[in-house]
């Protein structure tokens, strides 16, 4: 069986903070990047876990991300609304240019010698294979 396969400079695996900064970031410099996340909303411990994540040093798109929630009144002293996060986080996702996968776990990494290449993952139509120029594991589990 054959796999889809695409193609991309940035993959980052993981869609919690650093795994939405590190999207961000990558496709505002206009590199083509993919966010892939295994559960169904970006944010990871601090929307999915409920965990207060403090922000107590905020700069780049951390003092960003912290603006926006204010904005739509989504900060509650050191605490965010979790609903309000995930909307934050996909807005600046998709405004950066970035492809999303949610609900897609990571099955298998491709690897020439001692190189990442690419990794398969899964969705709902079925396995992909996503080759990439640079990949960041912000999974939390080094699953890449």
């Amino acid at each position: 069986m054959k796999l889809e396969t695409l193609q991309y400079d940035v993959v980052v695996v993981g869609g919690g903070m650093a795994g939405v900064g590190a999207a961000v970031a990558a496709g505002r410099s206009g590199a083509k990047t993919i966010l892939i996340e295994n559960t169904s909303a970006l944010g990871g411990l601090a929307t999915m876990g409920l965990v207060n994540i403090p922000l107590d040093f905020l700069s780049g798109l951390g003092q960003e991300f912290f603006d926006r929630m204010d904005e739509v009144g989504g900060l509650r002293k050191r605490n965010s609304d979790p609903e309000k996060h995930k909307l934050i986080f996909d807005r600046m996702v998709q405004e950066a240019g970035c492809d999303l996968l949610l609900v897609t776990p990571l099955v298998d990494t491709i690897v020439d010698g001692d190189t990442v290449k690419g990794i398969i993952v899964h969705t709902k139509e079925g396995r992909k294979a996503i080759m990439g120029k640079r990949f960041v594991d912000a999974s939390g589990d080094s699953d890449l």
